[in-house]
């Protein structure tokens, strides 16, 4: 071989090494990349790798169809491991949002559970105080209260009193044996 053919193929191998870098990074870059963007690192292992695959194939038309192919399989490989890396933040994000809602869930059904339980409680203690019953006497011709009927009064007071919803109903009258208008009076 002589060394002007030696030349040649030189020259026409870094010809088609700058037509491969200017014609396939560029164009492809600008399909789906925005202008300001650098290759990544995989596409560039893809550009370099076909480039020398190619050209030990088929030569000069053959290291820019393995650049080419090696720039789209890099590319590709690229936007699948950027994708995997957001979908595992994702996925971490939602494990740590779930296990809080589980938490809470836990929480109000335990609210739940003590709001039912003081629920059967307070029912039981209306079911107990339905009933219940004073009497209060009077003596003949007078509307003022005894001191020994006086404490049965205040505690019921205080229970009427601790439950807003109960209704008390007080019967009777001042003088069981005074006529109504003597007894309306009182």
């Amino acid at each position: 071989m002589s060394t002007q053919t030696t030349r040649r193929r030189v020259g026409a191998l870094a010809l088609t090494l700058a037509t491969a870098c200017m014609t396939a990074l560029p164009a492809y870059s600008q399909d789906q990349v925005p202008k300001q963007q650098r290759a990544s690192k995989q596409e560039n292992i893809g550009v370099t790798t076909g480039f020398a695959v190619g050209a030990a194939a088929a030569g000069p038309v053959g290291a820019v169809i393995g650049a080419a192919a090696g720039a789209w399989l890099g590319d590709r490989y690229h936007k699948q491991a950027t994708a995997s890396s957001t979908l595992a933040a994702d996925l971490s994000k939602t494990e740590a949002e779930r296990t809080r809602l589980a938490q809470s869930v836990a929480q109000l059904n335990g609210s739940l559970t003590e709001t039912k339980a003081r629920g059967v409680q307070l029912d039981q203690t209306l079911k107990l105080t339905d009933e219940l019953q004073t009497d209060v006497s009077f003596r003949t011709n007078e509307a003022s209260i005894s001191a020994q009927a006086m404490a049965p009064l205040l505690k019921l007071g205080a229970l009427a009193a601790a439950m807003p919803d109960v209704k008390v109903r007080v019967a009777g009258y001042a003088d069981p044996r005074g006529s109504d208008a003597l007894n309306d009076a009182l």
